[in-house]
């Protein structure tokens, strides 16, 4: 069960020893520290499991949205262009109301960068 459910379900939950050897709750924002301090790969992907980090949550999962860079028409181009921007822009201020961590600010920006590249 993940963190929101845990959460909606007013489910007990507990501290969980870090990598640090900090005993850290799980919370969207300690989900967001662990990402923001996980080794980012060239292509935006991370695990942020066991990153490090005194505030970093242990166990995170990660989702993706991954496409080809070139896409067959214009239109595809400019629907993803929409539809994956608003999931890196105001999409993410859904999230942590819904108990699921926002992209830190470091992959944030590089990810709105890699939105910019979606052409034909």
């Amino acid at each position: 069960m993940d963190f929101a459910d845990a959460k909606a379900s007013q489910l007990t939950y507990a501290s969980v020893k870090n990598k640090d050897g900090s005993y850290v709750a799980p919370s969207v924002t300690a989900a967001s520290e662990a990402a923001s301090n996980a080794q980012l790969k060239p292509d935006l992907t991370f695990s942020a499991i066991w990153a490090p980090g005194a505030t970093s949550y242990p166990i995170t999962a990660q989702s993706w949205v991954l496409l080809y860079q070139k896409q067959s028409s214009s239109n595809t181009t400019k629907m993803l262009k929409a539809y994956v921007g608003y999931l890196v822009g105001d999409g993410q201020k859904l999230l942590a109301p819904l108990g699921y961590a926002t992209l830190p600010s470091n992959i944030d920006q590089q990810a709105k960068a890699q939105v910019s590249k979606i052409g034909t």
